[in-house]
């Protein structure tokens, strides 16, 4: 047998095998990519940011501070555009604030 030249075990190369043959651990990784750009794309002003969960294309966020949720609601297509852009693919299509 020929030996292959071996892959640096990598987060994305995790995916891949695991998701390769299961669409209900591909949702679960789409979520955490949602996640995680969200966090990528605020910067620090995801520290305002609680208890996000991506449900059915729609981010739902809690704002801690009501000028903050005014500012983000009135950015909220360019942020949409953003987090997608980040991850690579349109996953998130609407985001409501609380």
């Amino acid at each position: 047998m020929k030996r292959r030249i071996p892959e640096q075990l990598s987060l994305d190369l995790l995916r891949r095998a695991l998701s390769a043959n299961n669409p209900a651990m591909q949702q679960h990784f789409a979520e955490v990519s949602v996640l995680e750009a969200w966090a990528k794309v605020l910067g620090p002003l995801a520290r305002y940011t609680e208890q996000l969960s991506f449900r059915d294309g729609a981010l739902y966020v809690h704002v801690v501070s009501a000028t903050l949720r005014n500012d983000l609601f009135l950015q909220r297509t360019s942020l949409i555009h953003k987090v997608n852009e980040t991850i690579g693919r349109r996953l998130l299509f609407s985001i409501v604030f609380k």
